[in-house]
């Protein structure tokens, strides 16, 4: 709660700021806003694939007449869901203060954490899901996934982690994923001359270039984390140590796939895809970097450094 408290009070006045103070280039945000200008309920038929961020951003706006307030809500809730989530892999308390520490300190997070035209909703949503297999409501985990789809189509993509993850977790989940796997190639694979008209093609698939997907398996280091290396830092550091030290560190092994999983979609997105990678698209792997630290720190005592000097070993 103290740490909560402590990002509201330096976060609030952003709700009364521009979002183009000072960032030169608008373009996303000019056009985000005029179609909020004139967006309603009855639009969700004709644009389906931004339904779920303009809904909530509107519902914002006649409730508060500000349309960052749930974009601070959602991102406050993200800080919760990672905290509860940290517990629950790490089993330890520690854990989950650490991970929601480390999103905190994240220039991604910072960033977007208010921003309208790239709001955080999606990234709840689909954290939200991860957090629910761990608990006893797993069966409610994929509700928050498919609406993440049409918030975020990048989502549509992580499921083969997100299978992974689930089956060395929780093998009931991952059999309830499953039965969405068809409906989630689809989507992947959709073709916006091919697609119904009110969805837009989610994920165009346009010129597929051997290069550009060769390049995806770096690129993202340099592009999606740009102005973050301390995070990227945490995630090279986090995920050597759980490698060496899986069999001790109970959950790590499912998380360092789900991470994995998530990095490869990468190369997917820049050789197949219309789409480039952008920092606010790496809100979700913030949030799993913060989660790896956690489980390190809180099991720190399980954690065998002379195994890294034992050259033979």
């Amino acid at each position: 709660m103290a740490i909560l408290v402590g990002y509201w009070a330096f976060t609030v006045g952003e709700l009364f700021v521009d979002e183009c103070y000072n960032l030169g280039d608008c373009f996303d945000y000019d056009r985000r806003m005029s179609r909020l200008y004139v967006w309603d309920i009855n639009w969700i038929q004709n644009d389906f694939r931004h339904s779920v961020h303009f809904l909530l951003l509107e519902t914002s706006y006649q409730l508060f007449h500000n349309y960052k307030v749930l974009v601070l809500a959602s991102s406050t809730l993200l800080l919760v869901v990672s905290y509860l989530f940290a517990v629950n892999l790490g089993e330890k308390r520690l854990a989950g203060i650490v991970a929601v520490i480390v999103v905190l300190q994240s220039s991604i997070f910072h960033v977007y954490d208010t921003s309208v035209t790239y709001p955080s909703f999606w990234a709840l949503l689909f954290v939200t899901s991860l957090y629910l297999t761990t608990t006893k409501a797993w069966y409610l985990a994929p509700l928050p996934y498919i609406i993440s789809v049409p918030a975020k189509a990048i989502t549509a993509l992580y499921l083969p982690g997100v299978l992974v993850f689930e089956f060395f977790y929780n093998r009931k989940a991952f059999y309830l994923f499953s039965v969405m796997l068809v409906a989630g190639v689809i989507l992947l694979f959709s073709v916006s001359q091919f697609s119904i008209p009110a969805l837009g093609g989610f994920l165009v698939i346009d010129d597929p270039h051997l290069r550009k997907l060769a390049g995806g398996f770096v690129s993202w280091m340099w592009q999606g984390f740009a102005d973050d290396q301390v995070t990227l830092l945490l995630l090279v550091i986090g995920g050597f140590l759980l490698f060496f030290n899986r069999k001790k560190i109970k959950n790590s092994k499912p998380v360092l796939l789900l991470v994995l999983g998530m990095i490869l979609t990468s190369p997917v997105m820049t050789g197949m895809t219309t789409y480039s990678i952008w920092p606010y698209r790496m809100l979700p792997l913030v949030v799993l970097i913060g989660l790896m630290v956690g489980m390190v720190v809180s099991n720190y005592n399980k954690i065998d450094l002379k195994m890294f000097l034992n050259l033979k070993r």
